[in-house]
């Protein structure tokens, strides 16, 4: 199995270390000494982009600058009083050779953009870091020695948790390409699971799992298939539902059980607003028909508000409102988090702006019916003022940049994940100029992902013409399309993380950018770590 093998012993000052040991690691046999100074291009993305001015010469140290020079480097650990570790990095030699890992070249270069890590994992503030490495190619297996210390001693130390990290970053970054390939293999048969999965088979297996008889889970899911009104996508595959069915579905399977208390948290932040109403909608029948107590954190207050029983208001970890909504609006008046006010239905809002007190309107009804006794009946409609010098397409044309050229043209595409299946999109037709900014609109499940996902190449389409800044869609190499041209941000956002840490995050924006790791890390804007 592979693995990276890390050992970290010390001494107490850099007297102890000797003299030998650095010679020992610059100057053994079979230590590397051709370090390379040109660009290294390595399997892991952005590892390799340091530049590099010249070799080092005699011997085989590298460290956090080039050039090491050998005598200077020992007489500063000589002169050390601290304590100095001398870590060892090693690999067994196929994994080695298969990775690139059996050169001085991607070694340094892998020390170098792992020295924030190191020098937090010893306790070290970065900038008084000093490391020096060599890489020395051992049959069986190559490994590279270390000497790592802080410049200024003070509180550094290596604890057993610090430790194993450092194996762990290690092991994850130099295996980073294969573990992605398993991670890739593991979502592609999970996803072949979800796509086998039915609606029914979500429905049924909470009940199945508790242990109940088949006639008690056929009825059961056959009610709450009707309660729920899903009778029309029963046995669709998960996999082809929309986000809200999807969540629909989640909630019908936890009912199925006939649970007595319904928590949620959030469960209506990744929906629409039409689906989130209807989402709503349910948890009113839930409560109201099956008896269910509710229990339910939620940002979207317009149609949630009016239908709790009660209100509980947290501030910094502690319950500063609990009571019912027309009181807890009171409360708000007066001050007590006050912020909250902006969050209330608009409604409410607009009542309490023009000094309504006590039974404030909570519903759209309850507020006409309040502007009506307050102000009364008008004698007259107000009927909504024309100016014919004045619409709102003459406004758009006028902001909208004249360009013959569509940025986007779509005729008569069409699409279906399964070829016996409905089609997702049927001869849509669509153009957005240049300049233009569009919302589409539309429940779930009507195609507004998939259209989105025809125009980045997620999915392929079944038929139809698309082009991109009047260029044949199907001609745009990858370059064209997406450096400099499309971006593409999901409904999930951490579908595009592809890194461990928001440094390596950050890093990988960069990677193919010809920029220096000094101008990478003012654009990063990341602080030097100090405990």
């Amino acid at each position: 199995m592979s693995k990276v093998v890390f050992k970290s012993p010390y001494v107490s000052s850099g007297k102890a270390v000797g003299g030998g040991y650095i010679n020992y690691m610059a100057k053994r046999e079979r230590v590397d000494k051709s370090i390379n100074t040109k660009k290294v291009e390595i399997n892991l993305n952005y590892i390799a982009t340091r530049h590099r001015v010249e070799k080092i010469g005699e011997h085989g140290l590298f460290g956090s600058k080039d050039d090491v020079n050998l005598n200077k480097a020992r007489s500063d650990i000589l002169s050390h009083n601290g304590i100095v570790w001398m870590p060892i990095v090693s690999l067994r030699r196929e994994d080695a050779d298969r990775l690139g890992y059996n050169n001085a070249d991607a070694w340094r270069n892998l020390i170098r953009s792992k020295q924030f890590e190191i020098a937090e994992a010893y306790n070290i503030p970065a900038k008084d870091l000093v490391w020096y490495g060599a890489y020395h190619d051992e049959g069986h297996h190559p490994h590279i020695h270390m000497i790592v210390y802080n410049k200024n001693t003070g509180s550094e130390y290596l604890s057993k948790k610090s430790c194993n990290d450092l194996r762990v970053m290690f092991t994850k970054t130099i295996f980073k390409d294969e573990l992605k390939q398993l991670y890739d293999e593991k979502q592609t048969l999970r996803d072949r699971i979800i796509d086998e999965v039915k609606v029914w088979h979500e429905l049924a297996f909470g009940l199945e799992s508790l242990g109940f008889d088949n006639l008690t889970i056929k009825r059961r899911v056959a009610e709450m298939a009707s309660f729920f009104g899903i009778q029309t996508w029963f046995r669709k595959s998960v996999s082809e539902l929309s986000g809200g069915q999807k969540q629909l579905l989640n909630l019908a399977s936890i009912m199925v059980m006939k649970p007595k208390l319904l928590i949620l948290d959030e469960p209506t932040s990744q929906l629409d607003p039409i689906s989130a109403s209807e989402f709503i909608a349910t948890l009113k029948k839930i409560n109201q028909e099956l008896g269910t107590t509710i229990l339910i954190s939620e940002h979207r207050l317009e149609e949630l508000f009016p239908l709790s029983d009660r209100v509980l208001v947290m501030d910094e970890g502690c319950l500063v409102i609990n009571d019912t909504p027309q009181v807890a609006i009171e409360h708000i008046q007066k001050g007590k988090c006050k912020d909250m006010f902006y969050g209330l239905p608009a409604v409410v809002k607009i009542a309490c702006s023009v000094g309504a007190h006590g039974n404030c309107p909570l519903t759209v009804k309850d507020g006409r019916m309040w502007l009506s006794h307050q102000l009364g009946e008008p004698e007259t409609e107000i009927k909504e003022e024309t100016n014919s010098s004045f619409s709102i397409k003459s406004l758009l044309e006028k902001k909208i940049k004249k360009e013959d050229v569509p940025a986007i043209s779509m005729k008569e595409v069409g699409f279906s994940y399964d070829k016996n299946g409905n089609d997702v999109l049927r001869g849509l037709n669509l153009e957005v100029k240049q300049g233009e900014f569009l919302a589409v609109l539309g429940g779930n499940g009507v195609g507004k992902t998939t259209m989105l996902k025809v125009l980045t190449k997620t999915v392929k389409r079944d038929s139809g013409i698309v082009e991109i800044n009047g260029k044949n869609f199907d001609k745009l190499s990858d370059d064209e399309m997406f450096y400099n041209g499309i971006s593409y941000l999901p409904q999930n956002p951490q579908a595009l993380f592809t890194e461990i840490t928001v440094y390596e995050e950050l890093m990988e924006v960069f990677c193919y950018e010809k920029l220096s790791d000094k101008e990478k890390e003012e654009l990063a804007d990341l602080p030097v770590y100090q405990k």
